[in-house]
C-alpha cells in the first residue's frame, strides 16, 4: 500500500478531532499515515464504497461524486417490475475494483460519522465512479458537487448517457435517488427509537469490537426490533448520531459485519 506525504497538513481542517476518536477506524488509519494518496487492492462493500488496501493497512472509502443504490433499494424496470438495484450495484461494483491494484486520491472527508476519506479511485487510467455512472448505477451527488462547476459537469453529462440509454437504474425516470431513501428510513425510525436515537451501538464479544448500525445497515432491521422488544441489553445502545457512535469508539458496520 502506497500513501503519499502532506495529508494531515492538507486535511486537518476538515478532519478536526472526531478522526482521531477511534483508533482503530479505517479512517484512523488513513490518517496515521498521513497520505493524500491510498493504493492497494480493492474490493467493494456496497455500491460507492470500496476498501483499498490489506490487513491493518486497509482503508475504507467513499466514492467520490456518485451516490449509489443503498444495499435494500429496489428500482423499477420500464415494465414496472421491481429488481434488486441495490445488490446489482454492488455487483457491478466489485466487477470494477474486487482484486485490481487501485489508485485512489483523497479529496475530502466525511463531514459526520466515521469521516471516511472521499476519493477519486482509479484502475490505471479508468476511474471506477465514471464507469459506475457509465453502467446506469448510480446517481451524480449533484448536492456534493455544487461547489465545483467543472465537476458537477463531468458526472451530470455521464449520468445523462446512462439514462438516454435507458440502462440500470435508468430504465423507467422515476426512481428514487438513494439520499431519499436514506433520508426517508432514517425519519421513520428515528420516530420508532428510544428518545428519537435510532442508531445502534453493538459491542461483539471478548474482543471488545464496537460496531455501530444506521437504519440503512443491512442488519438494521431485525436488529432494531429485537433490541427494542429487551428491557436490558449490555451488549447494545442506543446512539443519536454517527459522531456520537464515533465519539465513543464505535466503527460504521460495513456490508460484511
Amino acid at each position: 500500500m502506497h500513501l503519499s506525504e502532506d495529508f494531515l497538513r492538507r486535511l486537518m481542517p476538515i478532519a478536526a478531532l472526531t478522526i482521531f476518536a477511534c483508533a482503530t477506524s479505517n479512517v484512523g488509519r488513513a490518517q496515521q499515515y498521513g497520505a493524500a494518496i491510498v493504493s492497494g487492492t480493492g474490493r467493494a462493500i456496497d455500491g460507492d464504497s470500496v476498501l483499498v488496501g490489506a490487513g491493518k493497512s486497509v482503508v475504507e472509502i467513499r466514492l467520490y461524486g456518485i451516490d449509489a443504490p443503498e444495499h435494500d433499494q429496489k428500482c423499477q424496470t420500464a415494465s414496472g417490475a421491481a429488481w434488486e438495484c441495490g445488490r446489482e450495484a454492488i455487483v457491478e461494483l466489485a466487477k470494477l475494483v474486487d482484486g485490481r491494484q487501485l489508485s485512489c486520491k483523497v479529496m475530502e472527508l466525511e463531514k459526520i460519522g466515521a469521516r471516511r476519506p472521499i476519493a477519486k479511485c482509479f484502475d490505471g487510467s479508468n476511474s471506477v465512479a465514471d464507469e459506475m455512472l457509465r453502467k446506469g448505477m448510480a446517481w451524480a451527488f449533484r448536492r456534493y458537487l455544487e461547489h465545483n462547476a467543472i465537476e458537477l459537469k463531468h458526472f451530470v453529462e455521464l449520468e445523462a448517457e446512462a439514462k438516454a440509454k435507458r440502462i440500470g437504474i435508468w430504465q423507467t425516470e422515476d426512481q428514487e435517488p438513494a439520499w431519499d431513501f436514506r433520508s426517508k428510513r432514517w425519519h421513520r425510525y428515528e420516530a420508532l427509537a428510544p428518545e428519537g436515537c435510532p442508531i445502534i451501538g453493538n459491542k461483539l464479544g471478548r474482543n471488545g469490537r464496537k460496531i455501530y448500525h444506521t437504519p440503512w445497515s443491512p442488519q438494521y432491521r431485525g436488529m432494531f426490533e429485537r433490541f427494542k422488544l429487551r428491557t436490558v441489553d449490555k451488549s447494545k445502545e442506543w446512539l443519536c448520531s454517527e459522531t456520537d457512535a464515533v465519539l465513543k469508539g464505535y466503527r460504521r458496520a460495513r456490508s460484511r459485519d
